[in-house]
């Protein structure tokens, strides 16, 4: 018997945006006489009206389009996008960008001219501190564009580190009023000259008019957990964990998160509202060739999806054909059967025909942070 895998190869397309341009008249002080204490507004220089024109023009130009290439720029705020505009006159180069459809945060921001990179570095050695204050600049410069108002309070380094090539990979969960919000990740990756190249997130803007006091009680949460899960009569609870409860398309939520332990192959993920009671996700988490998941697809609409868990990490991975050869292993060991849906992440065919792929992964099977990977995957599977 021949056992075929299957694979669905998802490549996203990527916009290259221009967005607004900032304000051209600038204040000047006056060079001479008594009132060299005032400013006065200057008519801008030949270069620099053609500089703004030229974004305006692009800008105006991708806002009437009607297709697909055009929604990543129609999301942005205003506010986002002068702050585009301004990343864009600082790197000398458009910028390709993609937005969380939810959240209206970016999940992918980079340059799109090669030769240049988001922030370069000044630094002439480098070490792991320097290159976490490059990463922590950049942030900052762009808590616009980002949507985050204090980055330096709400985005939490928790692992950094450098490969083989010299490239640098710093990763952040997200807080708000020293409350994690899950699930969040969001990374800054340096070049091997410590320059900022490429910002990846799956994140909420910073949080507003949310609750920072539970009514429910920790203990009561953990009761309440535990009656969510089948067969939990003997179980163990975790001590429960206050986070702020962000799915991209549903309010933020002050909740409690705990483990409820029944079983080696049966250890669940419960999150409780900390204001009402009630379950806001409860999932297993043990690997299991059949995780049932959901996601949101490029057209909004929330997709039931079969998925790979990995320790807790979830996989647009569907083991659950008849085709599926149980003796494979996924994620990455010898696998016969499965649909895999992985993505190009923007990256060129070389020469020799060959191209990196990456597969797309969330910390949550309810929450993925490519709508069409979850397009790719419910629409592959349904009409196989």
């Amino acid at each position: 018997m021949l056992s075929i895998g299957l694979g669905c190869l998802s490549v996203c397309s990527v916009l290259t945006v221009a967005a607004a341009p900032p304000d051209i008249n600038r204040l000047q002080p006056l060079n001479s006489g008594p009132a060299s204490n005032q400013a006065v507004l200057t008519t801008p220089s030949d270069e620099d009206t053609q500089r703004n024109n030229k974004l305006m023009n692009k800008l105006t130009h991708l806002l009437e389009r009607t297709d697909e290439k055009s929604s990543d720029l129609k999301q942005l705020s205003p506010k986002q996008r002068k702050a585009a505009a301004k990343l864009i006159e600082q790197t000398g180069s458009d910028i390709r960008l993609r937005v969380r459809q939810g959240s209206k945060t970016i999940r992918y921001l980079k340059v799109a001219d090669s030769d240049k990179r988001l922030k370069m570095s000044t630094h002439k050695v480098l070490t792991d501190e320097v290159r976490k204050q490059v990463a922590q600049d950049f942030l900052s410069e762009h808590k616009a564009l980002l949507s985050i108002n204090v980055p330096e309070e709400e985005f939490v380094l928790f692992s950094q580190n450098t490969d083989d090539l010299g490239y640098s990979h710093l990763r952040y969960h997200q807080q708000y009023n020293q409350i994690p919000i899950w699930p969040s990740d969001a990374t800054v990756h340096l070049d091997s000259s410590g320059n900022v190249s490429l910002f990846e997130g799956t994140y909420i803007a910073t949080p507003s008019r949310v609750a920072s006091t539970p009514v429910v009680t920790a203990d009561d949460a953990m009761v309440k957990a535990k009656a969510a899960v089948p067969d939990a009569d003997n179980a163990t609870v975790s001590q429960a964990e206050l986070i702020y409860f962000a799915l991209d398309d549903k309010p933020v939520r002050l909740a409690w998160k705990q483990e409820v332990n029944v079983s080696d192959s049966s250890r669940w993920l419960v999150v409780i509202d900390a204001l009402d009671g009630s379950v806001l996700t409860a999932f297993n988490e043990v690997m299991n060739a059949n995780i049932v998941g959901s996601g949101t697809d490029l057209l909004g609409v929330k997709r039931p999806l079969n998925v790979w868990n990995q320790s807790g990490k979830y996989y647009l991975i569907d083991t659950s054909k008849k085709m599926y050869d149980k003796s494979s292993n996924p994620p990455d060991g010898d696998v016969k059967g499965a649909i895999i849906v992985v993505d190009a992440n923007h990256n060129a065919q070389g020469n020799d025909g060959s191209i990196d792929l990456f597969h797309i992964t969330s910390n949550n099977p309810n929450s993925w942070p490519l709508s069409d990977g979850v397009s790719a995957s419910f629409w592959f599977i349904k009409n196989l």
